[in-house]
């Protein structure tokens, strides 16, 4: 699932594992100044109350 709104786009969604439990991740763009985005990714075991940090990356446009 996911939307786009106040400048971020965010999509989510759920996935279990074989054992059973189910984590649910989120993973956000944002437009940042200077003509880079920010991408961050998230998980949640207990249902997104607590987030943990997975992949934080900025990207630039190649000048070329």
């Amino acid at each position: 699932d996911g939307e786009f709104r106040d400048g971020k786009m965010t999509l989510s969604g759920r996935r279990s594992s074989s054992r059973g439990s189910t984590t649910l991740n989120r993973i956000v763009w944002q437009k940042m100044e200077g003509d880079r985005i920010r991408q961050r990714w998230e998980q949640s075991s207990d249902d997104g109350r607590n987030w943990t940090l997975l992949f934080e990356g900025i990207y630039s446009r190649k000048k070329g």
